[in-house]
């Protein structure tokens, strides 16, 4: 009681009082100030890199775009994802779509020739679509060379193979994924052929020697004329050595008579026939010597 009695004693004294005086204030329109303010700015988030997700299961891959992109896709089927859109790497705002495909990868079956030769090696590989991520395993892969045969399980991803007949060979693979997913089989086929026939060597014909060209006239002829003179050379020596020398006939001695200043000298030549002069010689010696040769005789 004695308190409200106070409280009301105190706003009968606070009433009382006089109210302060009012300023006036003078408005000045060139001292006036215009403040544009700018509209909010609406500022997006930057675009976050799409993860690749391919070959996971479906819970790895909501945890991976959880963490990466914090979004959670839409997943359809069963298996691993073989499928992704948008593509590993793309932009995504917080308002792209992301879809997500799973089932089993697709097998394919390559082959380094499909027309081989009996007995030919052959290399075959296998591959996946999408494309085997590292790190995903164990995968089993398994292949029959033909349909009567049974499967055989290669050590990896590839194989070599000889076949032995000409015929056509359905090759068949498959692949068993982390023990739990088998693909289709991817099959291939190889039309093998036979070896080609040796060729008999055809006999060979004897080639005809073709006679040699003659010379050109024009080219030959100092030849001729050398080998002409070379054997009229010889002719003209054999002949010399081949001659026997003429049998002189036997004639008489004749006589000459020799005149010398004091006396006259007759002498009789038994062969005159080693010199032949004319009907007359005359032999000057000495101081006035002479001999004179009568008729056709030989010194």
């Amino acid at each position: 009681m004695l308190r409200l009695l106070l409280l009301v004693s105190a706003v009968t004294a606070a009433a009382q009082q006089p109210a302060p005086p009012v300023k006036k204030v003078t408005f000045n329109p060139a001292l006036t100030h215009v403040i544009q303010v700018p509209p909010t700015a609406t500022v997006s988030p930057e675009p976050l890199k799409m993860p690749n997700v391919l070959w996971l299961n479906l819970k790895t891959a909501q945890v991976t775009l959880r963490e990466q992109v914090r979004r959670v896709a839409e997943g359809t089927g069963e298996g691993i994802v073989i499928k992704q859109d948008p593509p590993a790497g793309a932009g995504v705002g917080p308002n792209t779509p992301i879809t997500i495909v799973l089932g089993v990868p697709r097998l394919l079956l390559t082959a380094s020739t499909e027309s081989p030769r009996v007995g030919q090696k052959v290399a075959f590989r296998l591959s996946f679509d999408p494309p085997l991520r590292a790190g995903v395993g164990p995968i089993e892969y398994r292949i029959s060379w033909d349909a009567a045969t049974a499967e055989e399980v290669l050590g990896g991803p590839s194989a070599r193979h000889v076949f032995t007949d000409a015929n056509t060979h359905l090759v068949t693979a498959t692949a068993v994924i982390a023990g739990q997913l088998t693909t289709q089989p991817a099959t291939m086929t190889i039309s093998v052929v036979a070896p080609p026939k040796p060729v008999q060597p055809e006999p060979v014909q004897p080639t005809p020697v073709q006679p040699a060209p003659k010379p050109s006239p024009a080219l030959s002829w100092p030849k001729f004329v050398l080998i002409g003179i070379a054997l009229v050379v010889l002719a003209i020596v054999g002949g010399f050595i081949a001659r026997k020398p003429p049998s002189q006939p036997a004639t008489t001695g004749s006589n000459v008579s020799f005149h010398s200043g004091i006396a006259r000298t007759e002498y009789t030549i038994e062969r005159p026939q080693s010199v032949c002069t004319g009907p007359h010689v005359r032999l000057r010696s000495g101081i006035r010597s002479m001999v004179v040769m009568k008729g056709d005789a030989h010194v």
